[in-house]
C-alpha cells in the first residue's frame, strides 16, 4: 500500500521528464552524500569535475546538506541555479567517480548513516540549531541563522507579501511538548517494525 503511490509518482516523473526517478536532482543529492569522504587526490577528477572538491580533509567537513544549501559549497557557487539537469549531470558524474574510486569510504559513509538512523535515543545531529527545528518551542523561536534558511524566509516573506515568523500559541504548543516528550519511536524500534 505504502509503494502504490511512491511509484505511481515515479511513473508520472518518467512520463514528464523522461527521467527515471522521484527528483530531477539526484546527481546533486548523491554528490553531497559523497562528499563525506570524497578526496579528490585520490580520485584525480578532470578539470571540469575538479571544480567540484573541496579541498578540507573529509573530517574538518560541513554535514553532507551544507554541499546542497551551504553558500560555500562548490556546487552552490557554480553559475545559475544548481537544480539545473547540467549541475545534476555534472554533481551525479562527480558522484560516480568518488564511488568508484572510494568504494570502501563509500560503504563506510553508507554504514555510517543507516546506523545514525536506528539508534535507542535521538542524537543531536548535525547540530543543536538544526535538531531544535523538530521540537515544539516553548517561546518564539529566532530568524533563522544559516544561509539557506534566510534565504527561503526572504523568498516566503515576498510570496506572502508580509510578515511569516511563527507564533506560539498556548496552550496548544504545551500539548505538543507534553506529547513529544513521551510518544517518540526510537530508531532501534523503527528497525524491529521494519524487520
Amino acid at each position: 500500500a505504502a509503494a502504490l503511490p511512491v511509484l505511481g509518482y515515479g511513473v508520472w516523473f518518467h512520463a514528464t521528464t523522461g527521467r527515471i526517478g522521484l527528483v530531477g536532482a539526484n546527481g546533486a543529492f548523491l554528490y553531497a552524500k559523497t562528499m563525506t569522504f570524497a578526496d579528490c587526490a585520490v580520485m584525480r577528477p578532470s578539470a571540469e569535475l575538479a571544480v567540484l572538491c573541496d579541498p578540507r580533509p573529509p573530517a574538518l567537513r560541513p554535514p553532507s546538506q551544507e554541499y546542497l544549501w551551504g553558500q560555500d559549497s562548490p556546487l552552490v557557487r557554480l553559475p545559475g541555479i544548481t537544480f539545473t539537469r547540467e549541475t545534476d549531470a555534472l554533481a551525479g558524474e562527480f558522484a560516480s567517480l568518488a564511488i568508484r574510486s572510494q568504494p570502501l569510504d563509500y560503504l563506510g559513509s553508507v554504514l555510517t548513516e543507516l546506523g545514525r538512523s536506528f539508534t535507542l535515543d535521538r542524537p543531536v545531529y548535525p547540530d543543536q540549531e538544526i535538531y531544535d527545528h523538530y521540537l515544539f518551542p516553548a517561546e518564539t523561536p529566532e530568524p533563522p541563522g544559516r544561509y539557506p534558511a534566510q534565504v527561503g524566509a526572504s523568498f516566503a516573506r515576498l510570496y506572502e507579501r508580509g510578515p511569516i515568523e511563527t507564533e506560539v500559541v498556548e496552550p496548544y504548543a504545551g500539548w505538543m511538548r507534553a506529547y513529544q516528550g513521551v510518544a517518540a519511536l526510537s530508531g532501534a524500534a523503527l528497525l524491529v517494525v521494519l524487520l
